[in-house]
């Protein structure tokens, strides 16, 4: 049975059907802005409007691969249908934390923007979760921004980024400290693949957080 959320469906990466090519070579990052500037054409003054959204984007590149990935990688591609579907993806080279991330973590209250009230935590712990850590709550993946530490209740504020989902907001819901991953769609209506003599390969693939 297919997952579905917000009437799109969530595919399952061809991580273990395919052993050969596991995944992404090289996922390239942006860190997308609501923000506007205004300049004054008398005082060159700059007036910044921050509209308080953020989101992730990337493109996505797979290495040489054989007919057998190929084919596995190409038809997930496919079945993605543009950005109808949706699909899970996280930092590969940061499976684990920096930080310590010892308890069991939840949402700590009804909130948004880009701090995050949490508890469950192991008490007292200096180095909780450090600048660049991942968290995910739910289908989102969010980044730490500011090293963080647990009170003697074992609570803790946590900066993040991007904004907090609408979808994250509930008390009580479980945040995940390790293979964090987020939801994401294709951004454009196709992909491109090549073909070389013997080899395929998958460059370049737009993507963008499924919000």
């Amino acid at each position: 049975m297919s997952t579905t959320y917000n009437n799109m469906v969530i595919l399952t990466c061809p991580h273990y059907s395919t052993p050969r090519v596991v995944g992404p070579s090289s996922i390239q990052w942006t860190n997308n802005e609501a923000i506007a500037n205004t300049q004054s054409p008398f005082t060159g003054a700059i007036k910044t409007y921050d509209w308080g959204a953020s989101w992730f984007s990337a493109s996505v590149s797979f290495g040489q691969m054989d007919r057998h990935s190929y084919a596995a990688w190409s038809a997930f591609l496919m079945a993605c249908r543009g950005g109808s579907n949706a699909f899970m993806l996280g930092d590969p080279r940061a499976v684990y934390p920096q930080g310590s991330a010892l308890g069991t973590p939840l949402v700590n209250g009804a909130q948004s923007g880009y701090t995050l009230s949490t508890r469950g935590w192991k008490a007292s712990q200096h180095g909780l979760l450090l600048a660049g850590d991942y968290i995910q709550i739910g289908y989102r993946l969010y980044c730490i921004t500011q090293n963080a530490s647990s009170d003697s209740s074992g609570d803790s504020t946590l900066d993040i980024w991007p904004n907090l989902r609408s979808d994250n907001q509930t008390d009580g819901l479980s945040i995940i400290t390790r293979n964090c991953k987020g939801l994401f769609k294709l951004k454009d209506g196709g992909t491109q693949t090549s073909v070389n003599v013997g080899l395929y390969g998958i460059n370049s693939i737009q993507i963008i957080e499924a919000i």
